[in-house]
């Protein structure tokens, strides 16, 4: 055939001319010629035939859907909220709301007497268990449960077990996913095996909390070891530094690990693997928690995204709304059960291609009769576009999960008074969202006893409160008392525009790290009089370092995967300076080069923080005697070409803090350079000093700066597809880079002629002779997680971003691993242990809530119960939706195609020419 093809197609957006002309190694194949005109792919040794484009027709597994279970008093009775058919409940696959095992106290309970559901496979809300006797483990009741949603949470959490005095192990050996919530295992006396359970593996939501505790310390004996040995087990690293251990639910049965349960070890929800396989075999993409087939949309245990006509699809069909985790008609919609949400019922409305209780941004909720099939009528509530003007209202609340908060997403009024008393808050993030867009609460303002907040900047739009008649303690419309980490208030933008409407005055009472010219500025702005008694210079700040000047910050050098930023030495000759440590460098990524959409404050709180934190040590400066006078050795100057610095002198860079550049200086410079840090992304950036607290003390800080990191290459393509066309002919399709790193300008797609050996392995192109590699398995690209919709918000979004594990601080969650009390520093021990019972008593009311209220049936609450007594709502199609899936003909997948011309937003290629002997490599 002479020298192999190389086919080089030029891009459509060859202008970007900075960026280097690259080839890309896509991934290798080889063509095994067979009879007749088919031709078979050998892909890494194996025999594998090409890939039919159309999915096979197999009969899809059943999905029969049921609404939310409680059983409770007796283990063989239960009650469907929304169904009086209990058969069909426990032959459900897929319950579509709560499930609540609860108060089962009789003595002569056995464990064979309690209802199992063998079929039951998701749980759409939470799972409960609680104050269950005779119950040693959950294996019997949910032998195949493998997805819990998290769409209702109880506080944070989506998996509650709770005060079981006989449960031994879990038992849950298929739980795969917990989309959204945390899990909370505490106070069950006899309970092992939970403690070694990789709980963060299940975790995909961005909330995500977990705290478990075994029976240990009430005495039982746990050795948490089991005889399963499998390959597949999860390990975990042991506290004592030795050997791993292996995650047990049960002394015969292991955790068992997916390569695919996450797309490229990140957060964000994988596939799953096909049950019952030893090899591993990944699934459809577009299920998660596995599948009974691979490479079948209909085969899946539950969808990614949602389920139509028994298969997931990402988007449900014309003239069908998306509902939870499937695709319903309107008609289906206003007739889905009621959802009760803060001890109020709403009733879902189809809006936009959704089904949803809250209408979204620029709809108003309305109410119209509706006839039901028995003649009668009911108000129902639908979403119509405003005329105008329309503010989303909400009923004020006391808020002390970020989960309660959620309710208040999209929100512009609050009617009534808003209370925050947050103890844990790990997740400022999603604070700011839900509370981003209140811009009237017609109530008082109350942010107190709330130790993880660090500023009020989750208020972005409020411009006025006014409480009327609703003063705290009959005199304040503002109250910010007991926040011993509150640092800082509004925004200036905020702080600017705030007015309080009456005689509603502001108390700012005992807020420890809360400098007193932040109380004065926003009493400036709200133009009222300060008063020492409501105001105390006293009472706030006493732990902070109020006097603090400013550094100047600048850009020194810039790379693909770092940056160097320098700034004049702190000046201590005027403070002690054995008391100043050093600087702190913050920095985040950000969108854009905008320092408008910067906040500092934003997004943080002593338990997360959204800014990453490098920190640059003060030099031990040397000192000698003389004659009782001390005296420093002037330090060493640094001087390097700052244009091409060698990496030793990197090195130096990040360890010395005072140098000369290019003879220019001195200053103090801090190497910036870490797996955070990639190419071609915005950055924004500032310095700080970092004081012991003295008499006399000062800090500095900078304003925020933007650094744009330089290119880089981008990560290698990978081929999804090659499909033979005639005899000569190749279709290529290839995914864009994990990483592009830079503006991709074209790529190259090149070819040659591969003989087959007998081992079917594959040489690369780049090897010496005779050295042999595996294929390369470059994962998928992922993508940032999206804004939470007003969908999002009647369920859970999917995708999340990283996030590590916080540890102990007053007011947050717990965590294994030293804690670091914030309280334990200023010596309030008992503080803190009152404020972890209040947290206690906290969550032990919200279960106590949902458990202990009146049966429907014998003490009917509109409020609480619906608008149907139980007569009616059976009579009535506001039932639960119970559906078996058919077969039905695979959805078409269009994919772009384009020939012969390879610009930066193409994935796929034909190659002519290609004989049907012998076999090629794809480059």
């Amino acid at each position: 055939m002479g020298e192999d093809p190389d086919w080089r197609g030029s891009s459509s957006t060859s202008s970007f001319t900075s960026i280097p002309y690259f080839s890309l190694c896509l991934i290798f194949l080889l063509l095994q010629p067979t009879t007749g005109n088919q031709t078979e792919l050998l892909l890494n040794g194996s025999n594998e035939t090409a890939p039919n484009k159309t999915e096979p027709k197999d009969i899809t597994p059943s999905h029969n859907i049921c609404g939310s279970i409680d059983i409770r008093n007796d283990a063989r009775t239960v009650f469907n909220k929304e169904n009086s058919d209990d058969s069909l409940s426990m032959n459900c696959t897929i319950l579509e709301g709560t499930f609540s095992l609860s108060m089962i106290t009789n003595s002569s309970t056995r464990e064979e007497d309690f209802v199992t559901f063998p079929n039951l496979v998701e749980i759409t809300g939470y799972l409960l268990v609680f104050n269950v006797k005779s119950l040693t483990t959950l294996s019997r009741i949910f032998p195949n449960l493998r997805v819990i949603g998290g769409s209702q949470l109880i506080m944070n959490y989506a998996l509650i077990i709770y005060q079981n005095p006989d449960l031994k192990d879990v038992g849950l050996p298929n739980l795969r996913v917990i989309r959204n919530g945390g899990v909370r295992i505490s106070e069950n006396p006899s309970l092992c095996f939970v403690v070694n359970i990789d709980w963060k593996r299940l975790t995909f939501g961005q909330i995500d909390d977990v705290l478990v505790s075994d029976g240990e310390s009430s005495g039982a004996k746990c050795s948490d070891e089991c005889d399963d040995s499998a390959s597949r087990c999860v390990h975990r690293p042991s506290e004592m530094g030795g050997p791993p251990i292996i995650s047990c639910w049960n002394a015969t049965t292991c955790q068992e690990s997916c390569p695919f349960d996450r797309k490229n070890d990140t957060k964000e929800l994988g596939s799953g693997c096909l049950i019952g396989s030893e090899d591993n075999e990944e699934c459809h993409p577009q299920c998660i928690g596995g599948c009974y087939k691979k490479g079948h949309s209909g085969q899946c245990v539950a969808c990614a995204g949602y389920l139509s006509e028994g298969r997931c699809v990402t988007h449900c069909p014309p003239g069908m709304l998306k509902y939870l985790s499937r695709c319903v008609t309107r008609e289906e919609c206003i007739s889905s059960p009621d959802v009760r949400v803060d001890d109020e019922w709403r009733m879902y409305k189809p809006v936009n291609g959704y089904c949803v209780y809250d209408c979204p941004a620029g709809y108003e909720q309305v109410k119209r009769p509706r006839k039901l099939p028995d003649n009668t009528t009911r108000e129902q509530e639908y979403c119509e576009v405003c005329n105008g003007s329309c503010p989303k209202k909400c009923k004020g609340k006391a808020i002390d999960t970020i989960a309660m908060a959620k309710d208040l997403a999209g929100c512009n009024i609050v009617e009534g008074t808003l209370d925050i008393q947050l103890r844990d808050s790990s997740k400022m993030t999603l604070l700011s969202d839900y509370l981003k867009d209140i811009e009237v609460i017609e109530g008082s303002l109350l942010i107190r006893f709330s130790p993880s907040l660090t500023s009020l900047s989750v208020f972005q739009k409020l411009r006025e409160i006014n409480p009327g008649k609703d003063l705290f303690q009959t005199r304040y419309a503002l109250v910010i008392y007991e926040n011993q980490n509150l640092n800082s208030l509004f925004s200036s933008e905020v702080t600017k525009k705030l007015r309080i409407i009456g005689d509603g005055q502001v108390q700012v009472q005992n807020n420890r790290m809360l400098c007193f010219k932040h109380i004065s500025n926003l009493m400036t702005g709200l133009k009222m009089e300060l008063n020492i008694d409501d105001q105390s210079s006293f009472s706030n700040g006493d732990k902070a370092i109020c006097d603090e000047t400013n550094l100047v910050i600048s850009i020194e050098k810039m790379m693909s995967e770092g940056f160097i930023l320098k700034w004049t030495p702190f000046n201590t000759s005027d403070i002690d300076h054995r008391k100043f440590l050093g600087y702190q460098v913050f920095y985040k990524r950000v969108s854009s080069p905008d320092l408008a959409d910067v906040q500092i404050d934003q997004d943080r709180s002593v338990c997360s923080d959204t800014w990453s934190m490098h920190f640059e040590p003060e030099k031990e400066k040397e000192k000698k005697e003389d004659n009782g006078t001390a005296s420093i050795q002037e330090e060493k100057k640094i001087v390097y070409n700052v244009e091409n610095p060698s990496e030793a002198q990197l090195e130096n860079a990040a360890h010395a803090n005072k140098k000369t550049y290019n003879g220019v200086g001195p200053y103090v410079h801090a190497v910036i350079t870490n797996e955070l840090i990639i190419p071609n992304t915005f950055y924004a950036a500032y310095a700080q000093t970092k004081m012991v607290n003295h008499l006399g003390a000062k800090n500095a800080r900078s304003n925020v700066i933007i650094v744009q990191t330089q290119y880089s290459n981008p990560t290698p393509p990978r081929i999804l597809n090659i499909q033979p066309i005639g005899t000569d002919t190749l279709d290529v399709e290839w995914e864009e880079p994990l990483r592009t790193n830079g503006r991709i300008t074209h790529y190259i797609v090149s070819w040659h002629k591969q003989h087959r050996d007998a081992t079917f392995e594959v040489k690369h192109a780049c090897d010496t002779a005779g050295e042999r590699r595996k294929l390369p398995q470059v994962a998928p690209s992922t993508t940032l997680p999206p804004s939470t919709t007003y969908a999002q918000q009647s369920f859970m979004s999917t995708i999340a971003p990283q996030s590590a594990d916080t540890c102990a601080a007053s007011g947050c969650c717990s965590c294994k691993g030293p804690s670091s009390s914030i309280s334990s520093l200023y010596g309030d021990e008992d503080e803190e242990s009152n404020e972890n019972m209040d947290r206690n008593h906290d969550f032990e009311n919200a279960v106590q809530n949902i458990v202990f209220v009146p049966s429907c049936k014998y003490s009917h609450d509109p409020n609480r119960c619906g608008r149907f007594s139980v007569a009616e709502r059976a009579k009535s199609d506001n039932s639960t939706l119970l559906l078996n899936s058919t077969t039905s003909s695979p959805p078409h997948r269009s994919k772009r195609r384009r020939r012969r011309r390879l610009s930066p937003t193409t994935t796929m290629s034909t190659l002519y020419r290609i004989r049907d002997e012998g076999g090629y490599r794809i480059m």
